[in-house]
């Protein structure tokens, strides 16, 4: 099976977070992602665009949720995660 290319809103949210317009990318998503639930990409995305640690947390999660085997996501969310042992 072939990979699909991402679509145009995702690429324009990724120029957006590499020249550092967070606020702008992060208002995208947030209209892009209630139609596209399932779209992993776009909630890793989101987690990048976001300053907030406990909604990185949640969009990392749901990237978990769509792709459990994602390493990336799994080794963030281990950061974020405060270590529960005493």
């Amino acid at each position: 099976m072939a990979n699909q290319s991402p679509p145009p809103e995702l690429i324009e949210v990724y120029h957006l977070l590499k020249t550092g317009q967070r606020n702008e990318a992060a208002r995208r998503l947030k209209a892009y992602i209630p139609q596209h639930r399932g779209d992993a990409d776009a909630w890793w995305l989101l987690a990048h665009a976001v300053p907030q640690v406990e909604y990185q947390r949640h969009c990392l999660e749901e990237v978990l949720r769509l792709r459990p085997n994602d390493g990336r996501a799994r080794a963030w969310l281990d950061r974020l995660t405060p270590d529960a042992a005493p």
